[in-house]
């Protein structure tokens, strides 16, 4: 959870980082060998879901700044001390 502008700003900075990342890697040659595919697909994997949880926590940020947020939605209610916050 992004609770500051330097937090912000390091957690967009990342989001490009990790967005270049993958690009770079999608441009590699797909591997041929089963254990270097499945290795590469983890590789993309990894890379697209913290892609999404950055862009995720922008989001959410964002929204807390502009005062949209309307409720909090709870997977756990041990999450509800984080949301909270």
């Amino acid at each position: 959870m992004i609770r500051n502008e330097r937090q912000y700003r390091i957690t967009k900075t990342k989001l490009n980082e990790f967005q270049l990342a993958l690009l770079e890697l999608k441009n590699l040659p797909e591997p041929t060998e089963i254990n270097d595919k499945l290795d590469y697909q983890l590789d993309l994997d990894a890379l697209s879901s913290q892609i999404e949880e950055f862009e995720q926590e922008i989001a959410e940020y964002q929204s807390l700044q502009r005062g949209t947020v309307e409720q909090l939605i709870l997977e756990s209610f041990d999450e509800l001390p984080q949301a909270l916050l």
